[in-house]
């Protein structure tokens, strides 16, 4: 009896091992972290991101970009093969579809359900013209809503370029979005 129970405690402490390995692998070695000091929430974005501190520090959202902002062409403009994240937060008295429907959107704008990584929302991709009217720079946005922990948070992915969005910056989207979690101080 003795050998059986100590089976099963080598049998529970393997998969507990195995179910750690496999959170702690699901964070990518490759990431960064930011806990946002206002909002209460923390994600992860790629550690070769950038945070654009200028949009925080007066009390903007978090901004994460592929480029640093030196980078960015006159305006604010992103330049031509990079992406910017924006994350923000709405009260919970909110819905997913209800934030989608207050973003200003170009005719043409598809809109659907959202499902990746454990998370569920709703989806918006639309093209406009970013820049001056003298030399409008056609951009793609995805923007993404789901709720967590009693708030919906909007993911927007902004990509300097008409049409299909690079599946690396839809993957990075998602696990940016996967990654946010509360802190509890709602």
């Amino acid at each position: 009896m003795g050998s059986i129970r100590i089976t099963r405690r080598r049998r529970y402490v393997c998969a507990l091992f195995v179910v750690l390995l496999i959170a702690a692998s699901s964070r990518s070695a490759d990431a960064a972290e930011f806990v946002h000091p206002t909002e209460h929430y923390r994600l992860t974005y790629p550690d070769d991101w950038f945070v654009l501190q200028g949009v925080l520090n007066t009390g903007g959202p978090l901004q994460v970009s592929s480029v640093p902002i030196e980078k960015y062409r006159h305006g604010g403009i992103l330049p031509p093969g990079a992406a910017e994240i924006t994350v923000q937060v709405f009260p919970g008295d909110r819905d997913e579809k209800s934030v989608l429907e207050n973003l200003r959107v170009e005719p043409g704008a598809v809109r659907g359900s959202y499902a990746s990584k454990g998370r569920k929302g709703e989806r918006l991709q639309f093209t406009f013209n970013d820049g001056s009217d003298l030399k409008p720079s056609p951009t793609t946005e995805v923007a993404v809503a789901t709720k967590v922990g009693g708030r919906v948070f909007l993911a927007q992915l902004e990509y300097p370029d008409a049409g299909a969005v690079p599946a690396k910056w839809e993957e990075i989207l998602a696990s940016i979005i996967a990654s946010i979690e509360s802190t509890g101080k709602e």
